[in-house]
């Protein structure tokens, strides 16, 4: 694991890299896999030379393993943002790197392996701590199912989204086919201009029903001012349902005159 400047996590741990759902230019996993590509220490490195594209979806073995063993020794609870250079519902192969960090192109690791071995992280067996670890995808269906853990502890699993009506697509999925401790929807970047459109797309799918929504802006050179008045209504309407909200700096930084809510979902730990 990883200290990270995540606002809403503590560490990031990258057992699985890479993706194929070829999002807009603001994706910062690629730009940081490209950047990384070029440092001999790290599994992006190891892919570019062996012919591959840097942000090839990837399992490391060894990387999983070092996780594991981490949350077990751990003696504080911790809360883990897992595969924030990736998404684990991406419906595509993945590589397989063994232990000595060697890449064969053609060495490929089942995607219900890849499930099954970061579902079995989450049922917290030899923990001395109950940590948190976070998911977000692209794609619920491809995480369709239970997700074990208990409140504070276990899996939080959420839908990424930039706009109301991908949003409420995203959402209506993870409700109808996830079973989590915490599902839960990450507004970042929220590029949605039309705060009642974004009202109407929450109200649409049953947002209320989510335990947990995170809102931030889009960063890096050219980026947009944030959308503060979409964010407003965004808060306003989930804390009139009841569900907690967490304002990341860089949203709350185009507004100083409100005070933004940094809440966790209740019964989960801070």
């Amino acid at each position: 694991m990883n200290r990270t400047k995540i606002d809403w996590a503590e560490f990031t741990s990258n057992p699985f890299t890479g993706c194929l759902h070829n999002c807009a230019e603001w994706c910062y996993a690629r730009k940081t896999a490209m950047r990384w590509a070029h440092n001999k220490s790290t599994v992006y490195h190891r892919l570019a030379e062996a012919g591959v594209d840097p942000f090839t979806p990837a399992f490391s073995m060894k990387a999983y393993r070092a996780l594991e063993q981490e949350l077990k020794r751990a003696r504080r609870p911790r809360r883990v943002f897992l595969g924030s250079m990736s998404d684990l519902g991406g419906n595509w192969p993945w590589l397989r790197i063994p232990d000595d960090g060697s890449v064969d192109p053609d060495s490929l690791i089942d995607r219900r392996q890849v499930l099954s071995l970061i579902r079995r992280l989450g049922a917290g067996v030899g923990w001395r701590a109950p940590h948190v670890l976070c998911l977000l995808t692209k794609n619920p269906k491809g995480l369709a199912g239970e997700w074990p853990g208990g409140p504070g502890r276990g899996f939080w699993v959420g839908v990424s989204a930039d706009s109301a009506d991908m949003a409420a697509l995203r959402i209506y999925s993870l409700l109808r086919i996830v079973t989590a401790p915490v599902r839960w929807l990450s507004l970042e970047p929220l590029l949605e201009a039309d705060p009642g459109h974004m009202i109407e797309g929450l109200e649409s799918c049953d947002a209320q029903r989510l335990d947990w929504i995170v809102i931030g802006a889009q960063t890096g050179p050219g980026a947009p001012p944030p959308n503060v008045r979409t964010a407003k209504k965004a808060v306003e309407w989930a804390h009139a349902k009841g569900v907690p909200c967490f304002v990341k700096k860089n949203m709350r930084q185009g507004d100083t005159s409100v005070t933004w809510p940094m809440e966790y979902p209740k019964g989960g730990s801070k």
